[in-house]
């Protein structure tokens, strides 16, 4: 284990991880952009032009200067690697409001946020500050050197603080009897520990490597292909009409007219009250709650009489 360690990624487990997992969670939009008829159409001038304008853009960049180049890149990556785990806890505090979990305060949703981007910017400012490391994000000298040594002291007490006040306020969120948030804890320990570990306490490119990249794909790689089988994505692929009529409930369409005429020819109202119990949810509109019934629509008398609804008596002479 310790000469995996000290070692650098064996070629295998690279392409198993970088380009099975991370290049192809990148890929994933191509996906549910360039593979979906329907969004690519919904803005087909940005979805266009933002590749054409990234390449011209890392053409001139590398023209100047190669290693602008490879810095632009690397903290462009890094600043990818923060910005996915803070919309993964945005996500499950949608969750969360929504009705799915106990929904936490606005200060808490604070708190979360904060501490996630600490346990993550920590461990970045330590690598700056003690650099040159064992291995490169991307090539040798990529990052900025000459961080000062009591930054990264400050920001490890202010993590420390940050993640005691969250304790405090899971402490006594448990304690009222509200279910613990098994979803933000997981994301909170798992980020902090495959940062801490990669680039602080092993300072290993096979230790950042095997924690960072699964933690950093395999979710995205799991959304992706949840939204590659969901019933919306179908439906927007499908034809408009035939999508509203399949997802219409069946209490909210109209009955055919005019009606058939029943047994004998004659014309008659729907029978509702006759109906079997099981079918009148189905055929009788849903009252919303707080609001008043909506009046029955008024039939010319004419209509009715046609409909054999209403009948005159002839007059006697």
């Amino acid at each position: 284990m310790t000469g995996a360690l000290d070692a650098e990624t064996s070629p295998l487990l690279w392409l198993a991880l970088v380009v099975g997992l991370d290049v192809a969670h990148v890929w994933s939009t191509t996906l549910r952009v360039y593979l979906d008829p329907a969004e690519l159409r919904r803005r087909a001038a940005l979805y266009a032009g933002t590749p054409l304008a990234a390449w011209l853009f890392g053409v001139v960049l590398h023209g100047f200067s190669a290693a602008v180049f490879w810095r632009v890149v690397a903290y462009l990556a890094v600043w990818h690697f923060l910005r996915q785990q803070i919309g993964w806890l945005r996500l499950l505090h949608r969750r969360a409001a929504a009705g799915f979990t106990h929904a936490p305060a606005p200060s808490e949703r604070r708190l979360e946020e904060a501490l996630l981007w600490l346990v993550m910017l920590h461990p970045v400012a330590h690598w700056h500050a003690h650099l040159p490391r064992r291995f490169a994000w991307m090539v040798e000298g990529d990052f900025v050197r000459g961080l000062d040594p009591r930054i990264v002291t400050a920001l490890g007490a202010l993590t420390a603080l940050v993640a005691l006040a969250w304790l405090m306020t899971q402490l006594r969120t448990t304690a009222r009897g509200r279910p613990p948030a098994w979803g933000r804890w997981l994301l909170l320990g798992a980020t902090a520990f495959a940062w801490y570990a990669g680039l602080v306490a092993f300072d290993s490119d096979y230790a950042f490597t095997v924690t960072n990249i699964p933690l950093h794909a395999l979710p995205y790689a799991w959304l992706a292909v949840r939204y590659a089988r969901s019933p919306r994505r179908r439906a927007r692929r499908a034809p408009a009409a035939l999508a509203a009529r399949s997802h219409r409930p069946l209490r909210h369409r109209r009955p055919p007219h005019p009606r058939r005429p029943a047994r004998g020819g004659r014309l008659g109202p729907p029978r509702l009250a006759r109906s079997p119990a099981i079918l009148r949810p189905l055929v009788t509109p849903r009252r919303r709650v707080g609001r008043p019934p909506r009046p029955a629509p008024r039939r010319p008398a004419a209509h009715a009489l046609r409909a054999g609804w209403l009948r005159v008596a002839p007059r006697r002479e």
